[in-house]
């Protein structure tokens, strides 16, 4: 079981994330995309935790201080891994609230010895994994986003883990924002 922070989404917007997702796939030669129970933006990956650990995340998630705010997804882009295909995803820029958010988790949980990832935090929201595309296609997929906006009003501590086969997403805890 892996855990980690994400925010949370309302139906509207897993739905148009769903959409591109399977755009993506209908382009591709291979894609595996992400469900649409499934979609979120990872703040903070904490990995295996022991029953202890989890405890000082909830704790460490009900103490932070957060307003609601707004978010923009303008681009999508994807990572390359070394095997497997591509990550494609859809991204934000710089927000500072969102970057508030994970320098003080990420600052917090340190100070109570947690092992965190040390690369660089690219906020981004999963559309498929392991894609094979050709750049006439992926061309054809980006020239189809519309960049959209909505309303971040809470984040979760999930645990990822497979059952019968399949990645399940199980809620941990959650914060609610604060209106702003």
């Amino acid at each position: 079981m892996h855990y980690f922070i994400a925010l949370d989404f309302d139906e509207s917007v897993r739905k148009t994330v769903r959409e591109y997702a399977e755009f993506i796939e209908g382009c591709a030669h291979k894609a595996r995309i992400v469900n649409e129970e499934h979609v979120h933006l990872t703040v903070l990956f904490l990995g295996s935790l022991n029953e202890v650990q989890v405890q000082v995340a909830k704790q460490t998630l009900n103490t932070v201080d957060v307003a609601e705010f707004n978010l923009t997804f303008n681009h999508i882009s994807k990572f390359t891994p070394r095997k497997g295909g591509d990550i494609f995803f859809i991204g934000t820029t710089f927000h500072p609230q969102l970057n508030a958010l994970y320098s003080t988790l990420k600052n917090t949980l340190e100070k109570k010895r947690f092992d965190l990832d040390e690369r660089p935090f690219t906020p981004h929201v999963t559309l498929a994994r392991g894609v094979k595309i050709t750049e006439e296609e992926s061309s054809r997929f980006n020239t189809s986003f519309k960049p959209f906006k909505t309303k971040v009003k809470s984040m979760s501590l999930l645990c990822s883990l497979h059952e019968e086969g399949r990645l399940v997403y199980k809620l941990t805890a959650k914060k609610y924002f604060h209106k702003a």
